[in-house]
């Protein structure tokens, strides 16, 4: 069972370098936080990934 983490804890991986900008996409595109804290984590914008 996949439980996702808080945004505190994403947070806190990310500082620590265990999550990837991409992670933090995956996370974003998932509903699991919103695209204003990816822009906080991160600097910059969110943007969709394209379809494939």
């Amino acid at each position: 069972m996949f439980v996702c983490p808080s945004f505190n804890t994403i947070q806190v991986q990310y500082s620590w370098g265990m999550l990837t900008p991409d992670d933090l996409a995956n996370y974003t595109a998932g509903g699991f936080m919103t695209a204003d804290q990816y822009k906080e984590l991160t600097g910059t914008d969110y943007q969709a990934p394209a379809d494939k």
